[in-house]
């Protein structure tokens, strides 16, 4: 979300999409296609790299960045599964919280157990890249998104057990 507009996420197993509406008026400003997928229930999280914001989906077994002038795609990451809810939480300087739930009727949960993690997106030149920082090890998520609060990043499973790791190195604390 930005001040002017709002991107919101339509992924299910027909023809899939990132759309960009402007608030004030309520028009489309642009539609990224994103194909037939499963389907994912995450909102995209809005970061920022190098000072200029861009939108993160985590979805259906992916991880893409998009450019919100103009919805261009500009990098992804594929070896992501169960990430079919939660919302990327942003970390500063290019850094988010991405969380996995590993119950396949929603979506591919190969690679769930690597994919409650902290990545970061990179800029160099022209390109962009997705660089994951590090993987709780035992933090599983489940249907709420993982936050930081001061210096602490934390993950509760659909148990009801909460992880707490170090935002730094993702050490597990408890």
């Amino acid at each position: 979300q930005t001040p002017s507009a709002i991107v919101l996420l339509l992924d299910h197993s027909d023809e899939s999409s990132l759309i960009c509406i402007d608030k004030k008026e309520g028009k489309t400003t642009w539609v990224a296609p994103r194909g037939k997928r499963l389907n994912s229930w995450s909102s995209p999280g809005l970061i920022r790299v190098d000072s200029k914001p861009i939108v993160v989906c985590s979805s259906a077994g992916t991880i893409e960045v998009y450019d919100p002038l103009d919805g261009k795609r500009v990098c992804t990451k594929d070896d992501i599964g169960g990430n079919s809810v939660a919302t990327p939480y942003d970390l500063g300087d290019g850094r988010f919280l991405i969380s996995s739930l590993i119950r396949p009727a929603d979506g591919p949960s190969k690679n769930a157990t690597t994919s409650n993690l902290l990545a970061r997106v990179t800029h160099r030149d022209t390109t962009y890249d997705i660089e994951v920082e590090w993987i709780a090890e035992e933090a599983r998520g489940s249907f709420c998104s993982p936050i930081e609060h001061r210096g602490y990043c934390y993950w509760i499973n659909p148990q009801g057990i909460l992880f707490c790791l170090e935002a730094k190195s993702g050490k597990q604390m408890y």
